[in-house]
């Protein structure tokens, strides 16, 4: 008996075999929520719903319908490697084509659906559709291959590999087929290349999903790698910021905080690691005083109001230890809050030191009742403050004034010279604006100001700003006017005294002249001799009363040329010896009556000086007759010189007579004055010599010097300048 065998027909298989595109495409749609690149697995899922229908088509056309096989197939074909093909390029980003290709695809359906009219398909068509098969499925191997080359990972290899084998048989059974027509055609009954064919696009699903989803595991790990290093780093910044962060849930429920938080506010690190709430640490930082006396639950109660009603908000705490920190809070989008606290203690203390700066400053502007001006880059224009305003008598609120406004306030006859003042100081040649000038007031009154200001420099030097202060002078300048007047009137006065002293001396001297003269004569019995011996004694008081009086008028003469500036000096060699010894020999007999010591010291070598002879022998007379006048009997009196190049020239007159007081000393050297005065006089004399002597040695450049000690004597020092001392020696000479 033959044993009968169970057989399985091609349409039953081919409908088993579609059951494996479908599971996959299912797959791929499962996992295309994995992947961000969703459009590549939904093309490819696609693409396996179409090889499960086409499977499905072929059985029932082996079945049904045989003369509609070969146009399933071929069509099916066609449309499973176009949508492979668009999978492929939206997985590796080449997105231009993508439109061409979605109308292939629907024109081959439309084309493949007329087989149900029209189930005979032209040879070309299927060479054509076979020809598109093939150039899809290989374009998608090259794209895969030139894409991952260069990384050499094994898997998108594969992938490149597997398209390319696929692509390499449909193109060897197009050229078979075209060499030999007969092969183009498929056996409805059980044909290997149907079962190959779903073998080899199962095997290029396969890969290219698992491509993909290998891809987007990469492309997670690696966007955890970068997240991971992205928390470190802000993990690294929130830990090493100056400030304290601490970051609460919406329960208010501490969930993170750095070590400065912990710092900051001094609270234990247990503590805010055992998950404390925002309450807890409120209730921790009462507990311990840093609120003040309030109570601990209603600074708690209170505290909690103010985070959870305000989107943001900004405090700031004293701590007990003087310590100020800022607290800014912000509610973050996911209901949770995030609160920074700063240490603003040193911020604090420059603020203070800042205001009682600024104070400062406003007191001492008020207290120098000065205006300030202000121009710069950023000032479109002058800016005036109100005090300057009250200076200048300008009249408005408005604190910036155009500068041809500020200008034309300026006199014209001070404008050039102020402008020319700034832009010395703008050029850099000069430290600090300063100057004087007249403004005119609303009123039509000008009045005199003091400008002074500092410009700031960029790196340039270019002055970007410039600020001072203006201040009214206009009393100060009318005193100044005043003092000038006055001064130029006593000038005036003394110029005419000394006229009229000249003039009175002159007048004088023609008569006194002739009495001396006249005297003279009758002393010595010029025309016969005197009558009686009386009148001999009243002649020579006469003749002696005439020269006194020519003395004084003639010193009242010499002391009101120096005031005028007016005494000429006939300059030559002079050996100051000779001026000494001129003067001893006039007055060596007063001396020598008065029972006084003359001496002389000279240093060697002596030189000669370039001098007035007859100034320097006045000068010297009038201090030898000072000093025997004032030298009691038994006194002494030296009289010194020197002249050498480099070192000096003068001379000397020391005695040891009454000496003046120190108090008189400045006195001495006046006109007209004398230490002993009215009735207690018991020297004659006018009070001209000293004053008349300083201004003879200053017309010569020199100087004289006054030392005195009351009861002890005196010691008169003329000094001529350097210059006036010549290389040639008195011995020389």
């Amino acid at each position: 008996m033959v044993e009968e065998t169970t057989t399985f027909s091609f349409a039953a298989v081919m409908l088993v075999a579609a059951m494996a595109p479908a599971m996959l495409a299912v797959m791929a749609l499962t996992t295309a929520r994995q992947v961000e690149e969703r459009p590549a697995q939904m093309w490819w899922a696609a693409g396996l719903g179409c090889e499960a229908l086409r499977l499905s088509a072929l059985s029932a056309a082996s079945t049904f319908g045989p003369e509609y096989f070969q146009a399933v197939h071929e069509g099916g074909q066609a449309l499973i490697s176009l949508l492979l093909l668009g999978g492929a390029l939206r997985f590796l980003g080449y997105n231009d084509h993508l439109r061409a290709l979605l109308v292939a695809v629907g024109v081959i359906f439309i084309g493949t659906a007329s087989c149900l009219i029209y189930p005979t398909v032209p040879r070309i068509v299927i060479v054509a559709l076979n020809l598109c098969a093939a150039g899809g499925v290989g374009v998608a191997g090259i794209l895969f291959w030139r894409h991952y080359r260069k990384q050499g990972r094994f898997v998108f290899i594969l992938c490149a590999g597997t398209l390319l084998i696929f692509g390499t048989y449909l193109l060897t059974q197009l050229g078979r087929g075209i060499l030999d027509p007969r092969l183009l055609a498929i056996d409805p009954n059980g044909d290997w290349r149907v079962v190959l064919h779903t073998g080899l696009v199962l095997s290029c699903m396969i890969c290219m999903i698992f491509a993909a989803l290998n891809a987007a595991q990469q492309a997670k790990a690696t966007a955890e790698r970068k997240a991971e290093g992205q928390a470190r780093l802000m993990n690294a910044i929130v830990e090493n910021i100056p400030v304290g962060v601490c970051l609460f849930d919406q329960d208010l429920k501490l969930v993170a905080f750095n070590s400065e938080f912990s710092k900051l506010l001094n609270i234990p690190r247990d503590l805010l690691e055992s998950g404390a709430t925002f309450q807890d640490l409120v209730r921790y930082n009462a507990a311990r005083g840093e609120y003040g006396p309030a109570l601990t639950e209603e600074e708690v109660e209170r505290r909690t109001e103010i985070m959870m009603t305000s989107l943001q908000a900004r405090m700031e705490r004293i701590r007990p230890d003087g310590t100020v920190l800022e607290n800014r809070n912000r509610r973050l989008a996911n209901g949770g809050y995030v609160m920074v606290y700063t240490d603003i203690t040193e911020t604090k203390r420059i603020e203070a030191a800042l205001r009682q700066s600024e104070q400062r400053y406003a007191l001492a502007l008020s207290g120098a009742n000065e205006g300030i001006w202000e121009w710069g880059d950023a000032v479109q224009g002058v800016y005036v403050s109100r005090r300057l305003r009250e200076i200048v008598d300008i009249k408005g609120s408005d604190p910036v004034i155009p500068v041809d406004t500020w200008l034309g306030r300026i006199h014209p006859e001070d404008l050039e010279e102020m402008q020319e003042r700034m832009r010395e100081h703008l050029r850099g040649h000069s430290e600090y604006y300063d100057h004087e000038y007249r403004m005119r007031g609303d009123d039509g009154g000008y009045r005199w100001v003091h400008s002074r200001g500092l410009g700031v420099r960029d790196e340039s030097g270019h002055v970007y700003r410039m600020a001072g202060s203006l201040s009214d002078v206009t009393e100060r300048k009318r005193a100044e006017h005043e003092l000038l007047r006055a001064k130029e009137t006593a000038e005036m006065a003394n110029r005419t005294k000394g006229e009229f002293l000249a003039t009175m001396s002159h007048e004088l001297r023609t008569p006194l002249n002739a009495i001396i003269g006249f005297s003279e004569l009758i002393i010595q019995e010029v025309f016969g001799a005197i009558g009686h011996e009386n009148y001999r004694d009243y002649i020579q008081n006469i003749h002696e009363s005439g020269n006194h009086l020519l003395t004084i008028i003639n010193d009242i003469l010499d002391v009101s040329k120096a005031e005028a500036g007016m005494i000429d000096l006939y300059e030559e060699n002079v050996d100051l010896r000779e001026v000494i010894a001129s003067g001893l020999r006039l007055i060596g007999p007063r001396a020598r009556e008065n029972h006084i010591a003359l001496t002389t010291d000279y240093d060697e070598p002596l030189s000669m000086v370039s001098a007035d002879a007859r100034r320097l022998k006045q000068i010297l007379i009038n201090l030898l007759s000072n000093a025997v006048k004032f030298t009691p009997a038994g006194g002494h009196i030296t009289v010194r010189a020197w002249a050498t190049p480099g070192l000096g020239a003068g001379f000397q007159v020391t005695d040891t007579g009454i000496g003046i007081a120190e108090n008189d000393l400045e006195r001495m050297l006046e006109p007209f004055t004398q230490v002993e005065s009215g009735l207690s006089r018991k020297h004659e004399g006018t009070g001209l010599g000293l004053p008349l002597c300083r201004a003879l040695i200053e017309v010569h450049g020199g100087e004289l010097k006054l030392e005195s000690t009351l009861g002890e004597g005196t010691c008169i020092t003329v000094t001529l300048p350097l210059t006036r001392i010549s290389e040639k020696t008195v011995d020389a000479a």
